[in-house]
């Protein structure tokens, strides 16, 4: 697959995101509330719907942050599932933290399995 420069720039910009904010990926668990509320804002340039409790806590509860096969700053080394999830955000402004993977791999061993 390659890349228009637009996309690797993109791209680079999604790695930095994910750079910057992994520290609060460990930090403490998300907790949905069960109240609902929906609002919009500006991703990337383009108005986008989110439910406002679950707004910047994608991180924290997508699967991908504590799998061993998630590497997206080497998209030739990371996970196939994550590099599609990715081109179809990407195509679409979506956000897509995974919840269930058939793929996932935990890394890091003090996590508990349950």
């Amino acid at each position: 697959m390659f890349l228009t420069e637009k996309e690797k720039a993109e791209f680079a910009a999604y790695l930095r995101r994910i750079q910057e904010d992994i520290s609060l990926a460990f930090k403490k668990p998300y907790h949905i509330p069960t109240e609902k509320c929906y609002s919009q804002y500006l991703h990337h340039g383009r108005k986008v719907w989110v439910r406002e409790e679950l707004k910047g806590h994608h991180r924290e509860i997508c699967m991908c942050m504590e799998c061993s096969k998630f590497h997206p700053e080497s998209r030739e080394n990371n996970c196939l599932v994550a590099n599609a999830l990715y081109v179809l955000d990407m195509k679409f402004d979506l956000v897509t933290p995974v919840w269930e993977c058939p793929d996932f791999d935990l890394k890091d061993p003090q996590i508990k399995e349950g």
